[in-house]
C-alpha cells in the first residue's frame, strides 16, 4: 500500500516510507522459491530482494522499513532493466549499438505518440495515464546513461553473481 495513513508495520510510529507494504500470496498448488525476486519502486530502484520459499496458500508481507534496510545494506541502486551485450564484442561495435539505442530512445522521447499503437497492442493496462507511467518507469534518463552509481551497481551485481557461481568469471570490462 503506497503512502498509507496508518502504522502498518506495528512499530508504534507512523512513517510514510516504513509503513508502505506489499503482500505476496502463493495461490498455486506447490511451493514457490522466491530467491532472486525483487521489488522496485516507481523510481526504478530495487528496494527489496526476497529469499526462501512460499508454501501453497501462504503469504509474505514486506514493509517499507524492510526494503529500506535492504537498500542500505547493499548501498547500490539498480536500474529496472538493461540492454546487455556480450563482453567479447569488438568495442567499436558495442559503442555503435549503444549509440543507436540512445538515438532510438531520444526519438521516442521526442515523439511519444508514434509508438502508442504498438504499446496499446501489447499493454496489459489500457488506461493512457497508467501506460505513460509504465513507459516512464522503464524509459527514462537512466536508459540513456546509468551514471557512475549505476555502473558501480552493475559491477557489484555481476561480482556477486560470479561469487555465487551464477555466471562465469570474465576478464572483459563491462563498461
Amino acid at each position: 500500500m503506497a503512502e498509507p495513513a496508518a502504522d502498518w508495520d506495528g512499530d508504534a510510529v507512523y512513517n510514510f516510507r516504513d509503513d508502505e507494504w506489499v503482500e505476496i500470496v502463493n495461490t498455486g498448488p506447490g511451493p514457490v522459491v522466491l530467491d532472486g525476486y525483487r521489488l522496485a519502486s516507481a523510481d526504478s530502484v530495487w528496494r527489496y530482494e526476497f529469499s526462501g520459499s512460499l508454501d501453497p496458500g501462504a503469504h509474505a508481507v514486506v514493509y517499507g522499513s524492510e526494503s529500506y534496510a535492504w537498500e542500505q545494506s547493499t548501498g547500490y541502486p539498480i536500474p529496472l532493466g538493461g540492454i546487455i551485450m556480450r563482453r567479447h564484442l569488438h568495442r567499436e561495435l558495442s559503442y555503435l549499438i549503444e549509440e543507436k539505442i540512445r538515438e532510438s530512445i531520444r526519438y521516442a522521447q521526442m515523439h511519444p505518440e508514434e509508438p502508442r499503437a504498438y504499446i496499446r497492442r501489447y499493454a496489459q493496462e489500457m488506461d493512457e495515464s497508467v501506460a505513460r507511467q509504465h513507459i516512464d518507469l522503464y524509459v527514462n534518463e537512466y536508459s540513456l546513461d546509468i551514471g557512475t552509481a549505476g555502473e558501480q551497481a552493475i559491477r557489484f551485481l555481476l561480482a556477486e553473481a560470479e561469487k555465487k557461481g551464477l555466471i562465469p568469471p570474465s576478464r572483459h570490462d563491462i563498461f
